[in-house]
């Protein structure tokens, strides 16, 4: 990873400082996009390198600026990089997210209720925080969404959480923190974390069917950010009791 490896060996006074400057050549290109169509991850990561003008050389950097395009706030996110990859035990993580930029455009672009730039970003935050206890399981998550879907005075919740700079609506955090945690169980189980995510993101269209049919119990309806975490989460928990508070 030839970026994180220039911030380390102090190329770069931050990794901050090369992706804002990529960004910026690639940006015009990213804006008109369109969805990718690539099977497999590799041919993906070719193709946002093909589509942004670049040379074979600078496929990592194209993937990470059109991922850095997906947030919406790309100081915060970047600085968020910049924390994970300081950490040998999420470097992984950083090479998966890289590796996966095309499959989260395509989410982006193809499903109008699914904010990638919203939980993707606060995930990763939330992840790079070092004095941050990130929570293991969705138990530990849902137990504090529980009293706040209870609570009568939800507004005083929203103020408290804000001075402590949390999302105001524990909702929103509940979302990223399952993505966080999906995210980093990704890169211990399996030992191609990269195909792994790629797979399941992939995977998603047949679970965008299921939700737009419906069944007995629900109708149909468009696929949100819950559903597409959700997915995620499958692999490693059932999702059955995410559900009930959902």
């Amino acid at each position: 990873m030839q970026i994180a490896k220039a911030s380390n060996e102090g190329l770069e006074n931050t990794i901050q400082e090369a992706v804002f400057t990529k960004l910026s050549v690639y940006e015009p290109r990213i804006k008109t996009m369109l969805p990718l169509y690539s099977r497999d991850l590799e041919s993906m990561k070719r193709e946002v390198n093909y589509n942004l003008g670049s040379t074979p050389t600078t496929t990592e950097e194209t993937n990470l600026a059109l991922l850095a395009s997906l947030t919406k706030d790309q100081k915060k996110f970047i600085q968020g990089l910049d924390s994970m990859i300081k950490k040998s035990d999420f470097l992984d993580m950083y090479k998966m997210l890289i590796d996966n930029a095309g499959a989260f455009y395509n989410i982006n672009k193809k499903y109008k209720d699914i904010k990638i730039p919203e939980i993707l970003q606060d995930a990763i935050i939330i992840l790079s925080k070092t004095n941050t206890k990130t929570k293991d399981t969705f138990e530990d998550i849902a137990e504090e969404l529980f009293f706040y879907l209870k609570s009568s005075n939800k507004e005083k919740i929203h103020e408290q959480r804000k001075m402590f700079d949390l999302a105001p609506n524990p909702m929103d955090e509940f979302k990223s923190n399952v993505l966080g945690i999906t995210l980093k169980r990704y890169t211990v189980n399996n030992t191609n974390p990269s195909e792994h995510l790629f797979n399941k993101i992939q995977s998603f269209t047949d679970r965008v069917q299921e939700i737009k049919s419906g069944n007995l119990f629900e109708n149909g309806r468009e696929a949100n950010s819950t559903d597409f975490v959700l997915h995620l989460y499958s692999d490693i928990a059932d999702t059955k009791k995410i559900y009930h508070y959902y």
